[in-house]
């Protein structure tokens, strides 16, 4: 992700940077100045976004969660389970999607479940996972979770992610 807006910033910040110095130099209206030195500065911010997370130890997730990295390290190791939307380690779980979300399997709570997404809560955050199997399979996975159902998908989970801060 950080490395496409970074392709695609680098030439807008490159052609908006050179237009806000023409019209500079070029003594344009005021109005034409301010609008390309708007766009460059944001431009720049976004380019400055795009490096810092495209390096996944300046990521504001793992800075907040720094077990993440082992826990995607030991991923591979000792396979349990594996489709193709998630994998299960002997000590780890996650979307194959989405790494950086992996969680402990044994610091699991709780795993709502509705038809086609799951979310795994712990202490301290929540994953989120597709998945459409057999859902009594996710109780041998997650030994010390409750087990709850959803009516509803996604909309059934956002409240509870923004209302929650872990």
């Amino acid at each position: 992700m950080g490395l496409i807006i970074i392709f695609v910033s680098y030439p807008i910040l490159l052609f908006f940077g050179v237009m806000t110095l023409f019209s500079i130099i070029e003594a344009e209206p005021l109005g034409g100045t301010i609008f390309f030195g708007i766009i460059t500065l944001v431009e720049l911010l976004l380019f400055i976004y795009g490096f810092e997370i495209s390096n996944i130890n300046l990521s504001p997730i793992i800075k907040h969660h720094p077990e993440i990295l082992e826990l995607v390290n030991n991923l591979y190791d000792n396979i349990i389970f594996e489709n193709d939307k998630m994998i299960v380690s002997e000590l780890a779980i996650a979307p194959k999607s989405r790494l950086i979300t992996t969680v402990n399997r044994y610091e699991v709570i709780a795993v709502h479940v509705s038809s086609s997404l799951i979310m795994l809560e712990t202490e301290s955050r929540l994953a989120f996972i597709k998945y459409s199997g057999p859902k009594d399979e996710l109780k041998k996975y997650c030994p010390n979770a409750k087990m709850l159902k959803l009516k509803n998908t996604l909309a059934s989970f956002i409240p509870y992610y923004i209302f929650i801060n872990k």
